[in-house]
C-alpha cells in the first residue's frame, strides 16, 4: 500500500521532466499511472475487509454474500479497469514520454516502459522471476529519473519568489 502511494510523487517528478518535449504524452500516462495506483491502494485496502471477516468467524456464506455484492457494485466496479490501464497503458506512455523527451538515459526510459511488457508477459508466462524482473527494472528506471530531478535547477531563487513589496526591505 505505501509503494503505491509513493509511487504517485515518483510519477509526479517525471511528469516534470516531460512537462516541454512530450507534454500531452506524460501528462495522459501520468493521469493514467496515478489513477491506477490510487485505484491499487483501493484494492489493497479492501482486503483488510475480508481479512477481518475471515478472523471473526460467523456466517461466512453471508460474508461471501457481501463481498460479492460489493465486487459488483456500481459504483466501484470501474476501479480494478482502471488499475489495469494505468498500470499498462499508463506505465508504458509515461515510460515513452520519457524516451521521447530525452529526459533521462534511453535505458531508464526502457526501464520504465519494461513494466508494462512484463506484466502482459507475466500474464502469459506465469512466472515469479519475471515479476520481479519488472519491478526491478522499474525501479531502476524510475531511480534515474530522481537522480535527473534532484540534478535539476530550482525554477527560481528566494528573492524572486518574493512579493515585490517584501522584496524592497
Amino acid at each position: 500500500m505505501v509503494g503505491s502511494l509513493l509511487m504517485v510523487p515518483a510519477v509526479l517528478g517525471a511528469m516534470r521532466l516531460v512537462r516541454v518535449r512530450a507534454a500531452w504524452l506524460g501528462l495522459i500516462g501520468g493521469v493514467l499511472m496515478i489513477g491506477g495506483y490510487i485505484c491499487y491502494f483501493a484494492m489493497v485496502f479492501q482486503s483488510f475487509t475480508t481479512t477481518a471477516m475471515a478472523l471473526r468467524g460467523g456466517p461466512l456464506a453471508d460474508y461471501v454474500a457481501v463481498l460479492d455484492a460489493t465486487a459488483h457494485y456500481p459504483l466501484t466496479v470501474w476501479v480494478i479497469p482502471l488499475f489495469i490501464l494505468g498500470n499498462i497503458v499508463g506505465t508504458f506512455l509515461l515510460g515513452l514520454a520519457l524516451l521521447r523527451a530525452r529526459a533521462v538515459p534511453a535505458w531508464a526510459a526502457y526501464g520504465v516502459m519494461a513494466w508494462s511488457v512484463l506484466d502482459v508477459a507475466g500474464l502469459v508466462v506465469g512466472n515469479e522471476i519475471v515479476e520481479v524482473t519488472r519491478a526491478v527494472l522499474q525501479g531502476i528506471g524510475l531511480a534515474a529519473v530522481g537522480i535527473r530531478l534532484l540534478h535539476q535547477p530550482l525554477p527560481g531563487n528566494a528573492a524572486n519568489q518574493m512579493p515585490h513589496e517584501l522584496s524592497r526591505e
